[in-house]
């Protein structure tokens, strides 16, 4: 029996790149297109401007910042 209750968060590492904040919205996406529920991607920290240009260019909303722990 699943527990919907349960919430992934997938986080890259605590100075987001443009590689780890792309790979954890790829992940995310990847995960909820094979079926599983409650996921979503998160970013640690501030992104750079080059990533926010990018998110941007796409129209993809940058993931919401977790701040840890």
């Amino acid at each position: 029996m699943k527990n919907d209750k349960i919430h992934t968060i997938i986080i890259g590492h605590k100075n987001p790149d443009t590689d780890s904040v792309s790979a954890g919205c790829a992940l995310a996406e990847f995960k909820r297109r094979c079926g599983v529920r409650n996921v979503s991607a998160c970013r640690c920290g501030m992104v750079g401007e080059r990533t926010e240009y990018l998110f941007k260019k796409f129209n993809t909303p940058l993931p919401a910042l977790k701040s840890a722990v």
